[in-house]
């Protein structure tokens, strides 16, 4: 994560209290890089994978190069 170290970006994780343990590896995670960058949003109650769905955001300059 050093080469990222001068770009500005965060990580929300949002888990459903499953068992998997995805809490504690985003409390470890924001004890090593910050809770500005690892934010944990937890909320109450399994609605299912099936249920799921994401979006990728990502912000930069549009002349980075792609």
């Amino acid at each position: 994560m050093e080469e990222c170290s001068d770009l500005a970006w965060e990580v929300i994780v949002v888990d459903d209290n499953s068992p998997d343990g995805t809490q504690e590896v985003a409390r470890q995670l924001a004890a090593t890089y910050g809770e500005d960058k690892i934010v944990l949003k937890p909320r109450a109650g399994k609605l299912g994978l099936g249920y799921a769905s994401g979006t990728l955001v990502r912000r930069g300059s549009p002349n980075n190069g792609e």
